[in-house]
């Protein structure tokens, strides 16, 4: 295959006219026509652009390296994909991103298309999740000396991640064991609860809320999770109980403002949707009073707030 025959399957694989590709490179048309022709040939000052066009190595676009025709691919943008999968780098994704980005703009798209454009974002959130879990790991065996705040954090945030890709009862066994270890740790008693949370589990989390309570009735994060337990998003559906443990949480420490967030979500579920409005306007205050970015922190709460407000007025 010629390098003008290569352009030209390269541009009609990317969807791209001779007039598009020739915008591009700042060049006439006529230019891009001769090259696919084998009229000419396209200055080697070109190749690198050229190349970037069709998001393959100057290498790929003269026929050398890797990746050579392969007819079980049906188009180039799908080996790209395949390299991605098969323990490819950054470079590799944003490549084959850029590749399926210039079909689907050019509304030529498949099926097959979309899914793969879907797929190549699934198998880079499960690397995310991964080295996600990799860093936890480091950061539970670097704080087992001190045990601080964040250090707590991590057996919690290990735990979702479990629950988001199917290992949620293996952060339960894990939490038991160390429980079993240490059957007075208030914060082994917070791990195995928050994992049965994850877990969607939450029945079996009430003989262990009890027992943090009673260990430490004045700890701000027992009576938040407790509170989740009863009420939250995979709770209980107590939500009355819930609001109770939640502002006994907030007396003690205003700083805790995932109760507020827990709150409106629970007033909202019970149809106080006034009582949800005053919860998110506290959280837009206690942001501002905290200096935080308001642009980016509070963009969640006010959506919320409009959305429960249209919804009061249309039970008026």
């Amino acid at each position: 295959m010629t390098i003008g025959e290569k352009i030209k399957a390269l541009r009609q694989e990317n969807h791209l006219t001779q007039e598009a590709l020739a915008r591009r490179l700042s060049i006439s048309p006529q230019a891009v026509s001769k090259w696919e022709l084998n009229v000419t040939a396209p200055d080697i000052s070109l190749l690198a652009d050229i190349a970037e066009c069709f998001h393959v190595t100057t290498d790929e676009l003269l026929g050398a390296g890797r990746y050579k025709n392969r007819p079980g691919y049906k188009t180039y943008r799908a080996r790209l994909a395949a390299i991605y999968e098969e323990g490819g780098t950054d470079e590799d994704f944003e490549k084959a991103i850029a590749a399926y980005n210039d079909v689907l703009l050019s509304g030529k798209a498949s099926t097959q298309d979309y899914m793969m454009y879907g797929f190549l974002y699934n198998v880079r959130g499960r690397r995310d999740l991964d080295k996600a879990l990799l860093y936890y790991e480091k950061a539970l065996e670097h704080g087992e000396g001190n045990r601080d705040h964040f250090w707590f954090q991590t057996h919690q945030q290990i735990s979702l991640i479990y629950g988001m890709t199917g290992r949620a009862d293996e952060a339960v066994t894990r939490w038991k064991q160390w429980l079993e270890q240490e059957p007075d740790n208030v914060e082994a008693l917070m791990s195995v609860i928050w994992a049965l949370f994850y877990a969607h589990r939450a029945v079996e989390a009430l003989p262990y809320m009890e027992k943090a309570e009673q260990l430490a009735p004045e700890n701000p994060s027992v009576l938040i999770a407790i509170g989740d337990i009863l009420g939250g998003f995979w709770g209980l559906g107590r939500y009355e109980e819930a609001i109770e443990y939640w502002n006994r949480a907030m007396k003690l420490n205003d700083d805790y403002c995932d109760a507020r967030y827990s709150k409106a979500y629970a007033y909202e579920q019970l149809g106080q949707y006034k009582n949800a409005i005053e919860e998110y306007k506290g959280i837009c205050d206690w942001l501002y009073e905290k200096g935080y970015d308001l642009g980016v922190e509070t963009r969640e709460p006010e959506e919320k707030i409009r959305e429960l407000t249209e919804k009061l007025h249309e039970n008026v």
